[in-house]
């Protein structure tokens, strides 16, 4: 009779000290969100020209998001990548000293020959975890921010979109 006690006692013990798990205070949306900034250069030139598109990446695009913004607790850019699509003009054409800048955080660029980039497809990701960190600040009060591409063109006329994809998890208090 003994052991029984023992192990009843050890079984009673052990079920009531364990303290009920918290619950989550809040839920996590996240999503791909697609900015597409065109650029255009009309005139006919193999001077190297300044080239920037400006659009705006807005969350509450997303219903849940929408619907909950004084609940935000805050925004983190998970990934940050880019397409050239849709080229048009001059074969040799380069992008380069270019950027995508994210609410004042610049992610600098490698050189692109925009009809291949275009052609091929080829989506080329931004790895840099202290800058996908900083650039999540610009969602710190706010739903949305500006997306800015910049570089120079070594030759034109050309027409291309630039696809910035940015995965983008949005912590939101359930109360």
């Amino acid at each position: 009779m003994k052991p029984f006690k023992t192990l009843l006692l050890t079984f009673f013990i052990a079920f009531t000290a364990c303290e009920k798990e918290a619950p989550l205070t809040f839920r996590t949306v996240t999503e791909n969100f697609v900015v597409t900034n065109t650029i255009t250069v009309t005139n006919s030139s193999t001077v190297a020209q300044q080239v920037s598109s400006s659009e705006l990446l807005d969350m509450s695009s997303n219903q849940e998001i929408s619907d909950n913004q004084p609940l935000i607790l805050g925004a983190r850019i998970n990934s940050l990548s880019y397409q050239i699509t849709d080229f048009t003009g001059e074969s040799n054409a380069i992008l380069s000293d270019a950027s995508i800048v994210i609410g004042g955080t610049q992610f600098d660029i490698e050189p692109i020959n925009l009809e291949a980039a275009s052609n091929a497809n080829f989506s080329f990701e931004v790895n840099d975890p202290y800058l996908l960190e900083q650039s999540s600040q610009a969602f710190k009060h706010g739903t949305s921010s500006v997306v800015l591409v910049k570089g120079i063109l070594n030759t034109t006329p050309v027409d291309f979109k630039v696809n910035v994809i940015v995965n983008i998890s949005v912590a939101i208090d359930n109360l």
